[in-house]
């Protein structure tokens, strides 16, 4: 029998499958939020959406890095999103020639 002041400790994998899952769609949805507010009004000048293009991917190789000191598997869940996303944009821009043709 255990004593009562024993906590009954949550089981690890599920513990990193949760913060795996936060990380992969935390990045997607703050991403998202930032694209969406930050685009450029149409005419204006395309160094702006460089600039902050740049900046985004400095932000987000800083939040990995700071993630990566405190949380491992939420930084791991970030890394996965960004690999799922140039996976999608390389697919993207494979197929966009054959979408067009039709």
């Amino acid at each position: 029998m255990q004593p009562e002041s024993v906590k009954q400790v949550s089981d690890p994998s599920r513990i990193s499958r949760r913060e795996f899952s936060i990380g992969f769609f935390g990045w997607f949805l703050l991403n998202g939020l930032f694209w969406w507010f930050a685009m450029p009004e149409p005419g204006s000048l395309g160094i702006i959406l460089v600039v902050r293009f740049i900046g985004m991917v400095l932000l987000n190789l800083l939040a990995l890095l700071i993630v990566a000191v405190v949380r491992r598997n939420l930084a791991l869940g970030m890394v996965g999103a960004c690999v799922v996303s140039v996976i999608g944009c390389i697919l993207l821009s494979l197929l966009a020639p054959i979408i067009r043709s039709y």
